[in-house]
């Protein structure tokens, strides 16, 4: 279908980089399944633009292009698609946190609704938080049952 075998490809791997002439891009390995199985980040070097794939995505139909022209705070937005799509897989967005640790992020731009220029750590320490492990506000109802014995009778 898409005639790949008349193709040369490149496979990047965790930690790989690749110069596409004056910029440089990192490829990171650390996000499977935010939200597909083989979903990674790639950060450009020189811009210091993350490209997260779907992290950090919000689900918004707009003629802006940037969270700061949004006219409004984008941040329900955004925790309405982190829950609807990477809450399932949040245990993986603790590899992201480490790896954002390793990278100077200036501008995250995913690969749906707004790009973020503005307020980065912000949205950084949100996915944070909603990925963190907790009991916090867990409730568990247990039931106690009744259990009697029947003697059982022949006839």
């Amino acid at each position: 279908m898409y005639r790949l075998h008349e193709r040369t490809l490149l496979v990047v791997k965790d930690g790989d980089t690749l110069d596409i002439g004056g910029k440089t891009l990192k490829f990171k390995e650390t996000t499977p399944y935010l939200h597909t199985e083989e979903t990674m980040i790639t950060y450009s070097i020189e811009d210091k633009i993350l490209f997260p794939c779907d992290i950090f995505s919000t689900h918004v139909a707009n003629d802006k292009f940037f969270n700061d022209e949004a006219g409004t705070d984008i941040t329900e937005d955004l925790i309405g698609y982190y829950n609807a799509i990477i809450h399932p897989h949040r245990r993986y967005v603790r590899t992201l946190m480490n790896a954002l640790d390793e990278l100077d992020v200036e501008m995250i731009a995913p690969s749906h609704g707004y790009i973020l220029r503005t307020d980065i750590q912000k949205y950084i320490d949100l996915y944070a938080t909603m990925s963190a492990d907790t009991v916090k506000g867990k409730k568990v109802t247990i039931q106690q049952l009744e259990v009697t014995q029947r003697k059982s009778r022949t006839c």
